[in-house]
């Protein structure tokens, strides 16, 4: 057991229960939930409790692990809860509980994740393969994509010729690709667009700081401005991340006017 809310003072937090030992260690290795109500068995048997529980309901949800941890059994991590009531949970405390197990596992994601291993390669072929690993760890339905593309180029590169033009693009890519985790995968597409692979939650978060990002390469005289794109996986049926299917679809979000700020805004 590694946390445990409860007001049982015969609650065993430094138990162990089995793969496949009762009805906690079937839902580890099964990977799939169980809900009894009315609970009739011994709370004892449940390996988390010292000594008998009055317990009249019971739900156990499986919580997916991230791959690269699991171990030979391939086993879940387990989310109980328990009431003395007679009574089997509710649709929207089921639903609850669901989400609860999907951050666990998001968390134990970002938590275990070996950041030196990743790669800073940015070709299309690293970025495919490491947004696929990202699909795989968190779930299809939970990438999103962001395209930004640098609206004011031609502008910059008659204000400060191609090669300032080109200087700065290539500042902004910079401070993008460090202003990313590296496990979101980042590349630059031939005609110049930034292309990123993030977890949908976070994305919000991303645009708003690469807002700052143009803000601070912003002045009174060269204005840099951007837009930004958001593609969303969600309802996407498919076993895998077609980048080229999702790129294509109508966006989730879309900035239609530049980003643009003023001097004197640093990030």
């Amino acid at each position: 057991m590694v946390a445990a809310h409860s007001q049982a003072a015969i609650l065993a937090r430094d138990c162990r229960v089995q793969v496949g030992s009762g009805l906690l260690g079937w839902v580890a290795e099964q990977g799939r939930p169980i809900h009894v109500a009315p609970f009739e068995s011994d709370s004892s048997s449940l390996g988390v409790y010292a000594d008998s529980e009055p317990l009249k309901s019971l739900i156990a949800l499986p919580v997916p692990m991230p791959a690269e941890y699991r171990d030979e059994q391939q086993s879940h991590g387990v989310l109980m809860c328990d009431s003395k009531r007679p009574l089997p949970f509710t649709k929207p405390q089921v639903k609850h509980l669901e989400d609860i197990t999907t951050e666990v596992s998001r968390l134990l994601f970002w938590a275990l994740f070996k950041r030196e291993d990743i790669s800073v390669e940015c070709s299309w072929d690293s970025f495919t393969a490491r947004a696929e690993n990202l699909a795989s760890a968190i779930g299809n339905d939970s990438v999103e994509f962001l395209r930004i593309s640098v609206d004011t180029y031609a502008q910059m590169e008659q204000d400060i010729g191609i090669s300032g033009a080109i200087r700065r693009s290539d500042q902004f890519f910079r401070l993008v690709q460090q202003a990313l985790p590296p496990h979101f995968p980042v590349t630059r597409l031939p005609q110049g667009d930034i292309l990123i692979a993030l977890d949908n939650m976070m994305s919000a978060f991303f645009q708003n700081k690469i807002q700052t990002l143009v803000k601070h390469l912003n002045d009174d005289q060269k204005g840099f401005g951007v837009s930004i794109a958001v593609f969303a996986t969600k309802g996407v049926r498919a076993r895998s991340v077609d980048i080229d299917s999702i790129l294509q679809r109508k966006t989730t979000n879309e900035r239609q006017e530049p980003l643009k700020a003023r001097g004197g805004i640093r990030a």
